[in-house]
């Protein structure tokens, strides 16, 4: 919290940004992924065939103590590290009315 947004950093190693899924509401944000990688190494001449297969996948709700801007939140992936921006949304104004004495 640095006074009018939110800033929140995440290290997701490994995962590109067309595997991140973002969600964000008045009062909470999610972030999740899910990567499939599959790797195949064959040599006739020894006789082998490797394959290797990796699957990962993950989800994170993070509760946001005041409303925020959803239509102006910004994220960015930068060597693993995700950085969200949550703009917070102005504090409504506290309506006061003034009463007679009868």
């Amino acid at each position: 919290d640095n006074g009018k947004e939110y800033l929140v950093k995440a290290e997701i190693p490994g995962i590109s940004k067309e595997d991140l899924k973002i969600e964000v509401t008045q009062d909470s944000l999610e972030i999740s992924g899910e990567t499939d990688v599959e790797e195949k190494e064959e040599d006739k001449e020894a006789g082998y065939i490797r394959r290797e297969r990796r699957y990962s996948m993950f989800h994170r709700t993070l509760p946001l103590p005041e409303n925020v801007l959803t239509d102006k939140v910004e994220a960015e992936l930068k060597d693993g590290v995700l950085t969200v921006t949550l703009p917070k949304a102005a504090p409504p104004e506290k309506k006061s009315k003034k009463v007679s004495v009868k």
